[in-house]
């Protein structure tokens, strides 16, 4: 087992959304291909594990519109989830929930015959919310199918009726709730039992959660009300409605696909207020600018429409920064937010205007803050290995460049690369500014006789 330690001269790090950094050539040519089912798993995945995503996130992203998700995910990932197409069940399926744990073996249905068992057992005992999952689980993976619109709305219906509180749990996906607005008999059903709920259970956080997240796109203000009476995990969903009012969207597919906008919704009161409020707090800062920057992709993907919101999400970005103050971020955004910037033509891309400046290597590393241990997959060296590797701190404190220099093997160069990308800094000030800190970093891959000795582990020292 190989170790790597940063050398006291010099030390030195990453979303999700710190992470698992992503090679640092990625395109997003994948943002344009992503089938439209993919932000189902990420998007659940982000929300049920936390910050676990992130640590694969960030190398890529998914374009938010027809087909298109709010969330990113590495090249590796994407090639899992890369069979999400139409309906139903897939392999990658099957291998991102075995690799997650996601959502447990026995609980999917996979053919009509089981859909039809689980009606029956979910009407002999109401009370069995394992098994009304499943069905909305099904359902939501065939709604594009005409003869499945209709069972899956009474069942949309009844829940909210009867469970209007469920919980999603063992991996099962919030989003086989939606009813798209653009469906109009169907939704003014559901809003209507909704706000009789909310009416009902005001103090409910999983109702109120629910509801929030179901009628986002009509009731905004109500919804963000709601969100805000329940924890912190409201955020997640405070940020959508913000961001889909900001740039004025009305109708999304239970994908959460753009199917709708009303530019007018821009200019209202309340897309004013949700970008202030925003603001105000470090993380739904964070949350609400990389969410504008994702609709804003997606809207470019899909034309749909021309606004660059970008701008506006960087603002918001760079205020998370501000507010974590002297402290760095929790998730790094900005620095693919502005790799991102690539894709745009020339003149409308949005660059980072900070300063960059040259700290040494020992006043760098007192600035420290996280170093994680890390591990790869590599072959075994036979003698330690110095290796100086490069870096270019960001304004959130995450490193944003690392690059090994030349004259040490090549493995060893790229575990410690990527090992020291993921160190984590106080961000730097200069005359009251937040600047860019280009430094380096001094870190020894050595090798350590173990009984496994599959892996090569990195940590600092």
């Amino acid at each position: 087992m190989n170790l790597v330690r940063p050398f006291q001269n010099g030390r030195m790090n990453s979303p999700g959304s710190g992470s698992i950094r992503k090679d640092r050539g990625w395109t997003s040519e994948f943002s344009v291909h992503s089938p439209s089912n993919l932000r189902s798993r990420i998007r659940h995945l982000t929300k049920t594990l936390g910050n676990k995503p992130n640590q694969f996130v960030r190398s890529a992203k998914l374009k938010r519109g027809v087909g298109a998700g709010r969330r990113f995910v590495v090249a590796g990932l994407l090639l899992l989830f890369g069979a999400f197409v139409g309906a139903g069940r897939c392999v990658g399926q099957n291998l991102c929930e075995g690799l997650f744990g996601s959502r447990p073996g026995t609980s999917f249905l996979k053919t009509p015959q089981m859909a039809a068992e689980a009606e029956k057992k979910l009407q002999r005992d109401a009370s069995d919310v394992e098994t009304l999952m499943q069905l909305l689980d099904y359902y939501l993976c065939h709604w594009e199918e005409p003869e499945f619109r209709a069972p899956r709305t009474r069942l949309i219906l009844w829940t909210i009726q009867n469970h209007p509180d469920l919980h999603f749990i063992g991996g099962h996906d919030e989003r086989s709730l939606l009813i798209n607005p653009d469906d109009k008999d169907a939704y003014a059903q559901a809003r209507k039992l909704w706000l009789e709920q909310v009416e009902q259970y005001p103090y409910f956080p999983d109702v109120l959660a629910n509801a929030a997240h179901c009628l986002r796109l009509t009731d905004r203000a109500e919804a963000a009300n709601w969100l805000k009476r329940t924890d912190d995990y409201g955020r997640v969903f405070l940020a959508e409605v913000y961001a889909d009012a900001i740039t004025g969207v009305t109708g999304e597919n239970p994908f959460e696909g753009v199917t709708s906008v009303d530019a007018t919704e821009r200019d209202s009161a309340f897309a004013k207020y949700a970008f202030e409020d925003a603001g105000k707090d470090k993380e739904l800062a964070a949350r609400t600018g990389w969410n504008l920057h994702l609709i804003s992709n997606a809207f470019r993907y899909e034309k749909v429409d021309i606004t660059d919101f970008d701008p506006l999400a960087e603002q918001l970005l760079l205020k998370s920064v501000e507010l974590n103050c002297p402290q760095p971020v929790g998730v790094s955004y900005l620095d693919q937010f502005y790799r991102n910037q690539t894709l745009k033509p020339a003149d409308k891309q949005v660059l980072c205007r900070a300063k960059m400046v040259h700290v040494e290597p020992e006043g760098q590393a007192a600035r420290l803050v996280s170093s994680p241990r890390m591990q790869f997959d590599r072959a075994l060296l036979t003698e330690p290995v110095k290796v100086t590797v490069d870096i270019v701190v960001g304004v959130d404190g995450h490193v944003w460049e690392s690059v090994a220099r030349s004259g040490s093997p090549d493995t060893a160069s790229k575990a410690a690369a990527r090992a020291v990308s993921h160190y984590v800094y106080k961000p730097f000030k200069l005359d009251g500014q937040t600047v860019r800190v280009a430094s380096s970093v001094d870190v020894t891959v050595e090798p350590v006789h173990i009984v496994d000795q599959q892996k090569q582990v990195i940590t600092p020292d």
